[in-house]
C-alpha cells in the first residue's frame, strides 16, 4: 500500500483554503500497460480448439459511467430520517436514501470557489445527498449522511474515489455540512470542479439520529471509510478505479488520519493512495487542546484559554457522555448544564463559542471535575464494542455509610479497630523480618571478625 500524506499545521478553527489537486502518490504519471503473464501454451501437436471462449475484457471507460446507478427519489428530509438497521461487513456503505439537489452550472461553481482555485476549466456539478450504512466507534450499526459532487465533465477515467471531510461545525443537527451548500466550498467543491467525483460525509450522528462522536477517532474514521464505499456503490460499475484518496480540514483532517490508521483493520474497499490533512484536529494525548489544563485551573477565566480550547473541551465532553452513557450533560456542572446543553443542541460552532464565554466565564463551569476514583482509564484490546485505551470509563462512586446514631458510631469504631489491628500486624511482620535478617547476619559477622583477628596475629 502506498501512502501520500500531507499534514499542514496543527490547529483547529484556522482560516485558509484547503483546495487543491491530489498529487504525489495519487498521481503516478505512469501509463497503463497490459501485460500477459500467463504461461505459454504447450505444443501438443493437435489443432487449436475452435470454440474456446475468449476472456471478456472490461467495458471501456466513458464519461457516462459517472452517473447514478440508483434511483434518487427521496426528499431531502427523508435522507436524515433513514432508520438504522443491521450493518454486516458487506452492507457497509449501502446507500439507503438518496435525493438530487440539482445542478451547479460552471458559473455557479466559479462563484462558489471564487479566487481560491483555478476555475478556468471548471466542470458543472450535479449535487446529490445520500444516507448510507456505517458503524459507530463502539461497533453499533448507524446511518451516516453525505453530500456528493458529480462532475458533468469528468477527468479521463476510471476515477479515484475521493472523500472530503469537513472541519468542526458543532453538534446540532442543523450544523451538518450537507444541509448547507456553502459549507464545503473550500474542501470538496474545487475537487469536483476539477473533474473528480467527491463525497463529503457529515459523520454519523450529525444531522440525523444520535450524537456525533466528536474527536472519537474510531467513530469518525469509520464514517469516512464507509463514505468511500457509499460513493463507489452510488455510481455505475466501472466508474472508479481501485484508488481511494482523502482530504480533510481541521476535524476532517483528524478524520482522514484516523481513516488511514484504521484502513488495514476496518478495510477501505480499494487502495488508499493519498491522504491530505490540513490543520488536523487529531487528539493524540489526554491534554490535546488543553483538555487537562482546563481541569487543573478551575478558577481561571475561560477566555484566558483562548477561543478554541474551551469549545473543544465542552463539545468533546458532551459527545463522549452522550455516546458512552446516554446522559448528554453528565460531564457538565449542574450550574450550567441546562444552558450549555441547550446551546450545543441549537447553535453551530461560531455562535456556540460566543454563548459559551457568556454562560461559563470561569473554567470550573465548563466541565465537572470527577470525584476521586469516579473515572479511570482502562487498557483493553482494540475492536468494535470495546472501549479503547485513553477513554474514561465512568464509575458510580461508592456510597458512604451513615455516621449518625449509635449504629453509625459503632460501625466507625469497628472500622478504626480493624485499621489499628491491620497496622499492628503489619508492624509485627516487619519487626520479625528484621530480626530474622539480624540472626542470619550475626554468625557471618562473627566469622569475618574472627578471621580478621587471626590475620593480625
Amino acid at each position: 500500500m502506498r501512502w501520500g500524506i500531507f499534514v499542514l499545521g496543527a490547529c483547529v478553527g484556522c482560516g485558509g483554503s484547503a483546495a487543491g489537486e491530489f498529487v504525489g502518490a495519487a498521481d503516478t504519471g505512469d501509463e497503463t500497460v497490459s501485460i500477459d503473464t500467463s504461461p505459454p501454451a504447450e505444443d501438443t501437436g493437435s489443432a487449436p480448439v475452435e470454440d474456446a471462449t475468449p476472456e471478456t475484457a472490461p467495458p471501456p471507460w466513458t464519461p457516462d459511467l459517472v452517473d447514478l446507478a440508483l434511483p434518487c427519489t427521496d426528499t431531502a428530509e427523508q435522507v436524515y430520517l433513514a432508520p438504522v438497521g443491521p450493518t454486516s461487513d458487506a452492507a457497509r456503505g449501502d446507500v439507503v436514501r438518496c435525493t438530487v439537489d440539482g445542478t451547479w452550472t460552471v458559473a455557479d461553481v466559479q462563484a462558489k470557489i471564487g479566487g481560491k482555485d483555478d476555475t478556468s476549466k471548471a466542470s458543472a456539478l450535479k449535487i446529490v445527498r445520500i444516507a448510507y450504512r456505517t458503524r459507530r466507534g463502539d461497533g453499533r450499526p448507524a446511518i451516516g449522511t453525505a453530500r456528493v459532487y458529480l462532475p458533468s465533465t469528468p477527468r479521463p477515467g476510471p476515477l479515484p474515489v475521493v472523500v472530503s471531510a469537513h472541519p468542526s461545525e458543532g453538534l446540532a443537527d442543523g450544523c451538518a455540512p450537507s444541509r448547507d451548500e456553502g459549507k464545503m466550498n473550500e474542501v470538496a467543491t474545487p475537487l469536483g470542479a476539477r473533474g473528480y467525483a467527491v463525497i463529503a460525509p457529515d459523520f454519523a450522528g450529525l444531522g440525523n439520529e444520535g450524537t456525533q462522536g466528536y474527536l472519537d477517532n474510531h467513530d469518525t474514521g469509520y464514517s469516512t471509510l464507509d463514505a468511500a464505499r457509499a460513493l463507489r456503490k452510488l455510481l455505475k460499475p466501472g466508474a472508479f478505479s481501485a484508488k481511494v484518496a482523502m482530504n480533510g480540514y481541521s476535524q476532517g483532517g483528524g478524520a482522514v488520519l484516523s481513516a488511514q490508521a484504521l484502513a488495514r483493520t476496518y478495510g477501505v474497499d480499494g487502495e488508499l493512495v493519498a491522504v491530505a490533512a490540513f490543520a488536523p484536529q487529531w487528539p493524540t494525548r489526554l491534554n490535546s487542546f488543553g483538555f487537562v489544563d482546563l481541569l487543573k485551573q478551575p478558577d481561571a477565566l475561560t477566555i484566558s484559554f483562548g477561543i478554541t480550547k474551551p469549545v473543544v473541551a465542552v463539545l468533546r465532553t458532551y459527545a463522549y457522555f452522550a455516546n458512552a452513557t446516554g446522559d448528554h450533560g453528565a460531564g457538565i456542572p449542574a450550574a450550567t448544564r441546562s444552558s450549555i446543553s441547550n446551546s450545543i443542541d441549537n447553535l453551530c460552532l461560531v455562535a456556540f463559542g460566543g454563548a459559551l464565554r457568556e454562560r461559563a466565564p470561569r473554567a470550573r463551569l465548563l466541565r465537572r471535575r470527577p470525584a476521586h476514583g469516579a473515572a479511570r482509564l482502562r487498557r483493553g484490546p482494540e475492536g468494535p464494542g470495546v472501549r479503547r485505551r485513553g477513554q474514561g470509563i465512568p464509575r458510580v462512586p461508592r456510597a458512604e455509610p451513615p455516621q449518625g446514631g449509635p449504629e453509625g458510631r459503632a460501625r466507625a469504631l469497628r472500622a478504626r479497630r480493624r485499621r489499628h489491628d491491620h497496622a499492628a500486624r503489619a508492624g509485627g511482620r516487619v519487626q520479625r523480618r528484621q530480626a530474622a535478617r539480624g540472626r542470619r547476619r550475626a554468625p557471618d559477622l562473627c566469622r569475618r571478625r574472627g578471621a580478621a583477628l587471626e590475620h593480625r596475629r
